[in-house]
């Protein structure tokens, strides 16, 4: 599950426009992600806070959707990188995308 692609189909629902996620927990055993955000009014100071449930379902859609349209690959979002931890004094690791039929981003074969 990309929890940015969450975070897309979250702001559709959010009742409050310029809604920002924040926090991300996974509900059940990959069932999807319950999100946490509000509207950020002011340096460190956030507006009434909101839940939002997006199944895994609507996020393999979501990634479908987006392959089709882009012919990027939704695991790395096209970049031929998926996020692999953070480490304190080195920052974020990252490491090669490693999809089936993911070139650098690009998909060469679809399923």
């Amino acid at each position: 599950m990309n929890g940015e692609h969450a975070a897309e189909i979250a702001k559709t629902r959010a009742k409050t426009p310029g809604w920002k996620p924040y926090r991300y927990e996974v509900v059940g055993e990959g069932l999807g992600l319950m999100i946490r955000g509000a509207l950020p009014l002011d340096a460190g100071i956030w507006g009434p806070h909101e839940d939002i449930l997006v199944t895994a379902l609507e996020i393999r859609a979501f990634e479908a959707r987006y392959e089709t349209e882009t012919g990027k690959c939704a695991v790395c979002d096209g970049s031929g990188q998926v996020w692999a931890g953070y480490k304190e004094g080195e920052g974020h690791r990252y490491r090669p995308c490693s999809r089936k039929g993911c070139e650098g981003g690009t998909l060469t074969v679809t399923a």
